[in-house]
């Protein structure tokens, strides 16, 4: 009996701990770095009054993640340092982007209310976003940009400067964030998004079912017309 109170105990100071972490504001940090097919990047996240702080570091190739309560500093292991992997498969993924840029705003686009939703749950304080990019096509630059200036009027004004070079294939990023939120909010956002996304993903595909049997159907009947009237 002792030993499953000790368990309960055990237990319940987890779920209280877990709960407290998921209600709690958290503060957080990123600032990250694009040039030249490498990405550096420090991300910071604290609570408790930054009792408690969450760092990781590093760049593509290599990453290292700290967690620290108090003076207490340890860190983790991971998994993502990779050689060059990561980086060959970023230079790809570069290559490749014109051609899914579109399919990819289309996708933003249906699930703006979800975009600005999750913008104002993250609560930024200071957002610096600068840098230049271009993808040699001078139309896929283009829609890009436009998609761009939609997404930033969402954003708090403070220093947005992201500049299309229409003639070159060129893509460097600087980005700083500073703000606030809570876990639980994002978790809600996320489920809901989902949620809502898989439904709409198999009310699509059942459409289209119906469609291709209502159109086999229909040709199967004109057919059998067409043999009656032979």
């Amino acid at each position: 009996m002792i030993f499953l109170k000790i368990i309960g105990i055990i237990v319940l100071f987890i779920v209280i701990f877990f709960m407290v972490i998921i209600l709690n504001d958290i503060k957080y940090k990123i600032e990250l770095t694009y040039r030249q097919c490498k990405i550096n990047y420090d991300v910071r996240m604290s609570l408790f009054l930054s009792v408690i702080s969450i760092v990781a570091k590093g760049t593509n190739e290599d990453i290292e993640v700290f967690v620290k309560i108090l003076f207490f500093k340890k860190k983790l292991k991971t998994d993502f340092k990779q050689h060059r992997q990561n980086k060959i498969r970023i230079e790809g993924d570069i290559e490749g982007t014109s051609f899914h840029i579109v399919n990819t705003i289309e996708m933003i686009s249906r699930h703006k209310e979800y975009l600005g939703k999750f913008i104002s749950i993250i609560k930024p304080k200071y957002i610096k976003i600068e840098g230049v990019y271009g993808f040699e096509d001078p139309y896929i630059t283009g829609i890009l940009s436009g998609f761009i200036g939609a997404i930033f009027l969402l954003l708090p004004a403070h220093s947005i400067k992201l500049n299309p070079d229409f003639f070159n294939k060129v893509f460097d990023l600087e980005v700083k964030v500073e703000g606030k939120t809570r876990i639980i909010f994002l978790i809600g956002i996320t489920l809901r998004f989902l949620i809502c996304n898989a439904y709409e993903n198999i009310m699509t595909k059942l459409k289209a079912k119906f469609k291709k049997r209502s159109k086999m159907g229909k040709i199967k009947f004109k057919s059998s017309d067409e043999m009656k009237f032979d």
